[in-house]
């Protein structure tokens, strides 16, 4: 019976909120790719390995798995191929992938700007206490019950986004700033602030009188 290689995961990636992949090839001991083979998806529960899901190699050898966990950790991930009357079953290497927690705060340069002026918002961008760089944040708001996206941008050296936005009218708007995750860190969502649009004040003329 010609015996397989352990399949070898190729790429991990993992996401707290979004699907993560898992792609693996299996091929046999002289490195032939064995296509239409089924694999499983593995991740430990207790003293064994509880079946996630099954997927089958390409033409290529190759598959792929998405998955998606709820909360921040560790995670843990094997892939299992049960050989049939050809090949002999052959288990992955183990991965381990921690998905880190965020944080985004969001600053105004004013909360009350008069119409006519303008307002800068910076996002900032954290993960136990570093500040992350090329992560993409989104500043957005809502007006009057409906959700405005104000601009994408990419975090600098110092983990920060800027948007500034000029007013013509009067009004009232909630801004956030939110991060949507990637293979390593999970999504966050800042805080309110409030941007209140305010008339231009007036000012007042005081006439002195003068005894010739």
């Amino acid at each position: 019976m010609p015996r397989t290689n352990v399949p070898q995961r190729t790429h991990a990636t993992l996401s707290a909120t979004t699907p993560f992949t898992i792609n693996g090839t299996l091929k046999t001991a002289d490195d032939t790719p064995i296509a239409g083979a089924t694999i499983t998806l593995q991740n430990p529960a207790n003293t064994s390995w509880n079946n996630v899901t099954t997927n089958v190699t390409d033409a290529n050898g190759t598959y792929e798995f998405s998955n998606n966990e709820s909360a921040v950790g560790t995670y843990v991930y094997s892939t299992a191929y049960d050989g049939n009357a050809t090949y002999a079953n052959s288990t992955s290497n183990v991965v381990s992938v921690t998905a880190a927690q965020t944080k985004v705060t969001l600053t105004a340069s004013t909360t009350t700007p008069t119409v006519g002026q303008s307002a800068t918002s910076t996002a900032t961008l954290s993960s136990g206490g570093t500040h992350r760089w090329g992560e993409n944040d989104t500043i957005y708001h809502y007006l009057n019950g409906v959700r405005y996206n104000d601009a994408t941008k990419t975090t600098n050296a110092n983990g920060q986004v800027t948007l500034a936005t000029s007013f013509g009218s009067l009004g009232k708007g909630t801004y956030y700033a939110t991060f949507a995750s990637d293979s390593s860190y999970q999504a966050s969502t800042s805080t309110i602030v409030t941007i209140t649009v305010q008339s231009p004040g007036t000012r007042a003329i005081v006439l002195f009188a003068h005894k010739a």
